[in-house]
């Protein structure tokens, strides 16, 4: 992909990355699709951020912001949407869980018109009883948010969700942690977006190995799924924020 290609701006949230962000970094650079890489620090309490403001140092693709204090992966995406520049974003977290080498093939339906909004899609290997835990509530999550918002999305709680820069900065998101992800899916399907499904590689790490999201951040997605869709959901169409 020529230079006139680099469309996609890059939003990566970070707490406590400092043995992956390095790498993430680097293979997220790698891919010419992207323009920028906005890089927000949750208030790390290890040296993420100064691992991250040597790279940034060196590259002005990268674009390194420090949350005051620690407030989330939310907070982080949020504050990353404000400083978008090119006309796609995606969210990308800092722990090679999933690979930008798959940029192309999300992006490729909305370069062609196809969709509105590109969401990857996991395949996940269940190999241990954390694995079975995990992938059960994704898929129970996935399913409640569809039932709820009349969607067909095969994975709500991946990270890879690519929209036009506009569409994002007009979302009137408010989550700050991991309700982020529901609140974004209920939104677009509220919008009637055309979203697509698109598979990517996966490769999941394990709790002792830093994954953040546990089962009593699944229960607290669903709780809030159930709240948006029979409160706010209605506050915001009272306000004509429901389609876009």
């Amino acid at each position: 992909m020529s230079e006139s290609r680099a469309v996609l701006s890059v939003m990566m949230p970070a707490y406590n990355e400092e043995k992956t962000i390095a790498t993430a970094i680097e293979r997220v650079l790698a891919q010419p699709e992207v323009a920028e890489l906005i890089v927000v620090d949750d208030a790390s309490r290890d040296k993420t951020w100064q691992v991250l403001t040597q790279l940034a140092s060196g590259d002005s693709r990268i674009r390194a912001f420090q949350q005051p204090h620690n407030q989330g992966k939310g907070a982080a995406i949020r504050r990353a949407i404000m400083e978008l520049k090119f006309p796609y974003a995606i969210v990308q977290d800092a722990d090679l869980e999933v690979e930008p080498a798959d940029y192309p093939k999300v992006l490729a339906p909305l370069l062609a018109k196809q969709a509105d909004v590109a969401f990857g899609s996991r395949r996940f290997a269940i190999t241990n009883f954390q694995t079975l835990i995990f992938t059960l509530g994704n898929k129970a999550l996935t399913l409640v948010t569809n039932v709820l918002f009349g969607g067909r999305v095969a994975d709500m709680e991946v990270c890879y969700k690519l929209l036009p820069s506009t569409l994002w900065q007009s979302l009137p998101l408010s989550a700050s942690r991991f309700e982020f992800e529901p609140e974004v899916t209920a939104l677009l399907l509220m919008r009637r977006c055309r979203i697509v499904n698109v598979p990517i590689a996966y490769l999941p790490r394990t709790m002792q190995e830093g994954k953040k999201m546990g089962v009593a951040d699944g229960w607290r997605a669903i709780k809030f799924l159930l709240r948006f869709r029979f409160s706010r959901a209605k506050e915001l169409a009272a306000t004509g924020q429901r389609r876009g």
